[in-house]
């Protein structure tokens, strides 16, 4: 199918609506009435003879992709089911870590922008009072340290955007990238898959960088016939103690179980750095906040303390 030419549009809500409606013993053309605000056109595509399938899940993000991967092995319910729990708990994730970073970088780059407010309208007008003064040195110092610190977040940024492969093995990253690698085999084994299975379908994650790796060097070590607790404990991309849960979860039966063990304990690991590393910014941006207001209150005494000097 042309998914480019359609006419029609199904967002993730409207699928979760129709989703819910399954169970209740309706026919497939009313519960696409009553959910569908295209649904004219969708059933004028299932009459020309196209599956349900082809015509619901058309759309283009991770959700929609996922649906239709998962449907090469489940049913369209179980499908659905699985792609809102990896969505809800794999993007979830990201949101929430994302959301907990917005206020100390924000703090970060708001005192850099008083510093340089400062520097560009303030100071200039009072260096006629004090010309050598301190208080202008320190401050031209906390800007070039704040011109550093942006400098080499830059540099990060981009290597972290072009090393993809190198930047998977810093601890951080491996910790998370697990995570999400845990949570989708998690998801999959609760529909009743086989581990090889799970695998199969997450080296089909192409959109998926980190979860396309994990797999694919899985499926290919499992291949020439290393076990799998084997290829986790001696692999540089996934996180040291996920190998452990899997392996007593492998010899226990109970694998989905450690990994929902593991799930909320990464979580846990992982809002612990980010919340030391919120404070550590947070100290760095205030502290450079509270010399700026001694210095400018410095600056700002010098015309008075010329005029009491006569």
């Amino acid at each position: 199918m042309n998914r480019q030419n359609t006419t029609y549009k199904v967002s993730k809500s409207e699928i979760n609506q129709f989703y819910i409606l399954m169970d209740h013993g309706l026919s497939i053309p009313f519960m696409i009435e009553i959910v569908f605000k295209d649904h004219k056109e969708i059933i004028r595509e299932l009459e020309k003879g196209k599956s349900l399938n082809d015509v619901l899940f058309q759309g283009k993000d991770t959700y929609f992709q996922n649906i239709r991967l998962l449907n090469e092995v489940l049913s369209m319910k179980d499908s659905i089911e699985c792609a809102n729990v990896l969505d809800t708990n794999a993007n979830g994730n990201i949101k929430k870590f994302l959301k907990e970073s917005i206020y100390p970088i924000f703090i970060f780059f708001f005192s850099f922008g008083m510093v340089i407010f400062f520097s560009v309208y303030i100071v200039p007008s009072m260096q006629v009072y004090a010309s050598e003064s301190d208080s202008f040195l320190l401050l031209k110092l906390l800007k070039l340290s704040y011109e550093i610190i942006l400098i080499v977040l830059i540099l990060l940024f981009m290597y972290l955007f072009f090393s993809r492969n190198k930047v998977m093995v810093i601890p951080i990253v491996k910790k998370f990238n697990t995570l999400q690698f845990s949570i989708v085999l998690k998801a999959l084994l609760d529909r009743g898959l086989s581990t090889r299975n799970c695998f199969g379908i997450m080296e089909k994650m192409k959109h998926s960088h980190s979860i396309y790796i994990f797999a694919h060097a899985l499926m290919h070590n499992l291949e020439k016939g290393v076990s799998i607790d084997q290829i986790l404990k001696h692999s540089i991309y996934f996180d040291e103690s996920f190998s452990k849960f899997v392996t007593i979860g492998l010899q226990n039966s109970s694998l989905s179980s450690m990994l929902e063990i593991y799930n909320e304990k990464c979580k846990e690991d992982i809002a612990e750095f980010i919340h030391r590393l919120s404070i550590g910014v947070q100290i760095v941006s205030y502290t450079s906040v509270g010399f700026l207001v001694v210095i400018v209150y410095q600056i700002m005494l010098y015309p008075l303390n010329m005029l009491t000097s006569f």
